[in-house]
C-alpha cells in the first residue's frame, strides 16, 4: 500500500509570482516552493500519495531529470517543516 500524506491545515499560503510561500502558523516554519513544487502543491488535494506527485510532474513538466529523487526531497523537506504530515 502506498504511503499517504496530508497537507497541514495550519498553513498559510502567500503567492509570489513563480513561487509560493507556505507558513506553518503553529511553529513559524516556512517553506518556499519553486515553480514545480508550487504546481505540485496546487494540484494535490488535502491527501495525496507519491504516485499522484509523479503523475502531476509527468503531465505538466517535460524537462525535469531525476524526478523521483526531486520528489523524495520535496516530501522529506515538507515533512521536516511540518507542511505535510505522514498518514502512518
Amino acid at each position: 500500500m502506498e504511503k499517504r500524506y496530508t497537507k497541514n491545515e495550519d498553513i498559510i499560503e502567500k503567492n509570489n509570482e513563480d513561487k509560493l510561500l507556505l507558513f506553518n502558523i503553529n511553529d513559524g516554519k516556512m517553506m518556499e516552493l519553486n515553480r514545480v513544487a508550487k504546481l505540485l502543491w496546487q494540484n494535490t488535494g488535502k491527501s495525496f500519495g507519491f504516485r499522484e506527485l509523479q503523475k502531476i510532474i509527468g503531465e505538466n513538466c517535460y524537462d525535469i531529470k531525476n524526478v523521483d529523487d526531486d520528489l523524495k526531497k520535496f516530501v522529506e523537506v515538507a515533512l521536516k517543516k511540518e507542511i505535510i504530515i505522514s498518514n502512518d
